[in-house]
């Protein structure tokens, strides 16, 4: 694992959970009974940082975000309050300090 050791690199990973404020079941009561009643959003991310020279470092990450907006509604549908799919997200970062 001395590839992993070596200072010029490093791995991080975390989950995070978000609780929603539940002021939905108000809104489906008052205004639209198909309105989804959020709950908590769960992101998983993973990054991995690789320092190509000294001062120049890339960083690639990758998020899977489970009930983005604790199942809120997709404002993009054709049918309201059809909630948000599960996202994978991928990111690349690069810093360069001179």
């Amino acid at each position: 694992m001395a590839f992993l050791a070596s200072p010029a690199r490093s791995i991080r990973d975390g989950l995070r959970r978000l609780c929603i404020c539940l002021l939905d079941a108000d809104y489906r009561l008052y205004t639209d009974p198909s309105w989804p009643i959020r709950t908590s959003e769960v992101m998983i991310t993973m990054a991995y940082k690789y320092e190509l020279r000294s001062g120049w470092s890339l960083q690639p990450n990758v998020q899977y975000i489970i009930r983005p907006g604790g199942g809120a509604a997709n404002p993009l549908s054709a049918t309201p309050g059809w909630v948000l799919k599960d996202a994978a997200v991928f990111g690349l970062r690069t810093v360069v300090k001179f």
